[in-house]
């Protein structure tokens, strides 16, 4: 068995047992004697000690253990060991998702409740540099305060970065190959049905995430900390994990509560579907009916679309910036998910300048009309939306217009329990009416926090009031007035604010904040 397991990754969350449970007279065990100890053995340790030593090791040693006797077989075979198995990265690679589609035709394919999907990128650009001049520039080890040096390498080192190199490469091109001839959907679309063949059990959700093999064979790392790695190849894997997950879910009657999209901080900052992704499924067919019927909570980020300038003049991208698709997948995504009572929502920009007032001059970018009307589309596909369970709204990185997001509020006010804003710039309309709007129109509303706003000057919201309240926290990295976050009995008062129109500072909380902000949001990165 032992074989399936041993490419899959897995996330390990410890169970209850007898040494954690609260103690009652029906679970005590008079400890062993002396006489009863005499002969050690692992077969007679008490149960809640052999539990206790399976929480305490790895998934590969207690497959080890399994092979030691009959006995130890089954004791292994129980709580602690399915543990393991019910919440799964998955790792885009042909040897573990052929071994996964393998080990969800047993019974581990009853207990599985939720699975990380991770598509990887391969970034050796540096292995190649280093194999053309031989030496590379190095940062200064510790706080980074030194002077950068040139390392040298020798020829063992570089026979051994050669070996890296080629694979990197072969990995990329085997992965890539699956991509294109549809052999990592067919045995994603198998574990799926295996999964939901057993009736009896709730599975829970997927995640999706991006990762990086940063010149390493074997290590990687999230998108944020592949500093040098263009963001252009984060999306371009985002589209194609996206794709196999949609292309591999329809047909497959499989039924999950949670799908999480690029939507996971920090594994998921920098980084998020491409908006035209969306629109190449028909979200709407019957294939999709099981996940879009039964779908209760939704996070997604989606970014722009990713456009070469190198290869494409302006007027072509103006082209293919007014196509449908840029809009079309968010709007029929959303429509389709009829029972959903979690929606959160962020965008991830590409562009400088996108948090710009929609009367801005274009002087500065041809084409910024462009992104502006695409956003414009996106945000108004969202806000279109209707749900008639909905109970969460986060939205995050977007201009939103403000009778828009009024008609959306009022459409959901009876079911509606938690609002969140996140780097949001309210546009096109006067925000003082739906802070009020928010305060009185929305019977059952529990939490509501807001964060980094603009109003349609764009002047930065501060908050007014007290910082600790009953209900009430104000708080943030500016001025300590850019945040607030009201519950209870405070979330149906009136939120008030001041603007701010002058410097954001450059002290070390603002700077961190800034580049929280874009790592999520957009913005400081190279694209190609």
């Amino acid at each position: 068995m032992s074989k399936h397991f041993e490419h899959c990754n897995v996330h390990y969350t410890p169970q209850a047992t007898a040494l954690n449970r609260p103690y009652t007279s029906a679970s005590f065990r008079p400890l062993p004697t002396f006489k009863q100890m005499a002969e050690p053995s692992l077969e007679k340790v008490p149960n809640e000690l052999f539990d206790w030593i399976l929480q305490s090791i790895a998934i590969d040693d207690i497959c080890n253990l399994r092979l030691a006797s009959r006995t130890l077989n089954a004791r292994a075979t129980q709580e602690t060991f399915f543990s393991h198995f019910r919440s799964i990265r998955l790792h885009v690679k042909k040897h573990t998702l052929e071994s996964f589609a393998a080990m969800t035709q047993g019974p581990l394919g009853q207990i599985i409740e939720g699975i990380t999907i991770v598509g990887f990128v391969y970034d050796y650009e540096g292995l190649e540099n280093i194999l053309e001049s031989g030496e590379r520039w190095e940062e200064p080890e510790g706080d980074g305060t030194g002077t950068p040096r040139i390392r040298e390498y020798t020829d063992d080192e570089l026979d051994r970065i050669e070996e890296d190199l080629a694979t990197l490469q072969r990995q990329q091109a085997e992965c890539q190959d699956m991509y294109d001839n549809g052999y990592s959907i067919a045995l994603l679309r198998q574990a799926f049905t295996n999964i939901a063949r057993h009736a009896q059990h709730k599975f829970r959700g997927l995640t999706l995430e991006v990762a990086v093999h940063h010149e390493s064979t074997t290590d990687y790392v999230i998108p944020r900390d592949a500093d040098h790695t263009a963001i252009r190849l984060f999306l371009e894997m985002a589209s194609n994990v996206f794709s196999l997950v949609s292309s591999a879910i329809s047909d497959t009657q499989l039924s999950l509560d949670q799908l999480v999209v690029f939507g996971n901080v920090p594994a998921s900052m920098i980084c998020g579907v491409p908006c035209e992704t969306l629109s190449k499924y028909q979200w709407t067919a019957p294939a999709y009916a099981q996940f879009t019927t039964n779908l209760k909570s939704l996070t997604l980020k989606f970014s722009d679309r990713v456009l070469d300038r190198r290869n494409m003049d302006d007027e072509a991208m103006k082209i293919v910036l007014a196509e449908d698709a840029n809009s079309s997948g968010l709007r029929d995504l959303l429509a389709s998910l009829i029972n959903l009572e979690e929606l959160h929502v962020s965008r991830y920009a590409l562009f400088a300048g996108e948090r710009l007032s929609y009367d801005e001059s274009e002087d500065h970018d041809p084409l910024h009309g462009s992104h502006r009307a695409v956003q414009r589309r996106q945000v108004h596909a969202i806000l279109q939306a209707r749900m008639a369970r909905l109970r969460t709204l986060k939205l995050g990185g977007m201009n939103l217009d403000v009778s828009d997001l009024e008609a959306f509020l009022r459409a959901h006010r009876d079911s509606l329990r938690t609002i969140s804003f996140d780097n949001i710039g309210l546009r096109d309309g006067p925000v003082i009416p739906l802070l009020e709007l928010l305060a009185s129109e929305i019977p059952g509303l529990l939490d509501i926090s807001m964060q980094d706003m603009d109003d349609d000057d764009d002047n930065e919201m501060r908050f007014e009031g007290e910082p600790e309240q009953s209900c009430t926290r104000i708080s943030g990295a500016k001025q300590g007035r850019n945040a607030i976050h009201r519950w209870g009995e405070d979330a149906k008062k009136v939120i008030t604010f001041y603007r701010w129109g002058g410097p954001i500072g450059s002290s070390y909380d603002v700077i961190q904040a800034r580049t929280h902000r874009a790592h999520q949001y957009g913005g400081g990165r190279r694209i190609h």
